[in-house]
Parts: C-alpha cells; structure tokens; sequence
C-alpha cells in the first residue's frame, strides 16, 4: 500500500510532467462550512520516494475558497489551468510559484445559455502547440468541447456532444489541430481541423461493448491508445490514413 502526503479527500483529475512530477487536483470541506466544497493542487515528487513506500508532497494551489473543481491542465510554460465548475470560470495560476492567478474565461449569466460561454465547466485540455487556446468541456447548457482562444477573449464550439452523455472520458489534439474525443460511450470521435467532420464529428472506431473512460495519442506514430472500463483493457487503433482507423 501507498501511503500519501498531504492526504488526498476527493481527487477529481490528474497530470504527470516531463520529470514525473504527479500533479493531483483534490477537493475537500471546508472547515468553515461542511456543506461547501473548496479544491487544492497537489504535487507529489518521485525523487520523494522512500523506503517505507511514502511519497510526500505539497499543496501547490489553493483554489480561491468556494466550489469544486474537475478539470486542470498545464501550458508549455508550466502555468496551470483548473476549471471552477460552480463559479463558472477559468483560472489561470502562473509559474513558478503558483500564487499569482488570473481569470481566463468566466460566465457571470450562467442562467443565460450561449453557445459561446462556459457553464459547469468540467475537463480542460490546453493545446500544447499553442498556449492561446483551451478546450473546455461544458457540462450543461450548449453542452460540448468549446475551443477559448485567450488572445481574442472568444470561444466557439469544437466539438459537439452528442446523446445527451454528461461527461467525456477523453480528449486529444495532434500536431495538425485534429481532435480526437472518448465520449464515454463505446466509441471514438474524430474532429478534423478543417470542420469537414462538423461539430458533430465521425466515428472513427466500431462499437466495443466498453465503457471508453479515457485516450491516448502517439505523437509519433498516431496510434491511439484506448482504456475501456467495463473489459478492463487498453486497446490500441493503427492510424492507416489521414481518417481511416483500423
């Protein structure tokens, strides 16, 4: 058994850095008032490990002290990115020391839908061929994968979604600004950058009976790489053609 500190209270998602650094976003009570929540970014070391099987880290992030938080991500500049779902916003916490932050997006109308706001944010993915542009999956509302460019303060839909499904068990950029999507379902989507898929986007595996709950693509090879929940296994589709999964 592992044993962790700080301890972890509810880990809603996690990133691993180029030096193995694990970065955990966790949400808890507050001690102020039990029926809210508040989160916070841990970061564990590797080189931390010790004999007895500990790993020990520290809280990177405090969030700013209401809500939770189900989404983060980190840019080419280290700078870290957390949704805050019940304020409906962004944040954006510079490196290296973490405390400076700024609001990236925000919908102060939550009660107004619009296809170009956030509402209950929950994953976000920044792109890592550009630090101007974030995905964000809106839970409610226009519900789908909005692409947020930060040099314009304006967001479109990306990638639609699609039969009513709540959540997304995956997403993925390549090199050429092609997303590739695990809705949660059985299957994958695929986006091509030049919209000729549309926001609805194509399937590009044959149903398989699993629940797909997250994705991984080869930089190199643009083999993807499949984890399916109910099978407990990973598949993996060779890319044959530009669209073409086999």
């Amino acid at each position: 058994e592992i044993t962790l500190y700080p301890k972890l209270s509810n880990p809603a998602a996690l990133f691993v850095d180029d030096n193995e650094n694990v970065f955990i976003l966790d949400n808890f009570q507050s001690a102020n008032n039990p029926d809210a929540y508040v989160y916070r970014v841990v970061v564990y070391w590797p080189s931390s490990t010790s004999t007895n099987n500990s790993y020990d880290g520290i809280v990177l992030i405090n969030g700013f002290g209401s809500g939770k938080s189900y989404g983060i991500s980190m840019d080419s500049d280290f700078n870290i990115y957390t949704s805050e779902y019940d304020n409906h916003r962004i944040i954006k916490w510079f490196s290296p020391n973490y405390t400076d932050s700024l609001i990236v997006t925000e919908n102060l109308t939550p009660d107004t839908y619009d296809s170009n706001r956030i509402l209950f944010p929950l994953n976000i993915y920044i792109n890592p061929f550009d630090n101007d542009e974030l995905f964000i999956l809106n839970q409610k509302g226009y519900g789908g994968w909005l692409k947020w460019n930060m040099r314009n303060s304006n967001g479109t839909i990306a990638a639609w979604k699609r039969n009513g499904h709540q959540s997304s068990g995956g997403f993925q950029l390549d090199c050429n600004g092609n997303i590739f999507i695990a809705e949660g379902t059985d299957y994958v989507q695929f986006f091509r950058s030049t919209l000729e898929t549309g926001i609805n986007g194509v399937d590009l595996t044959a149903k398989v009976n699993d629940k797909l709950v997250s994705l991984a693509l080869d930089p190199t090879t643009g083999d993807l790489y499949v984890l399916g929940k109910y099978l407990k296994r990973i598949q993996k589709f060779k890319l044959m053609s530009e669209v073409k999964i086999k």
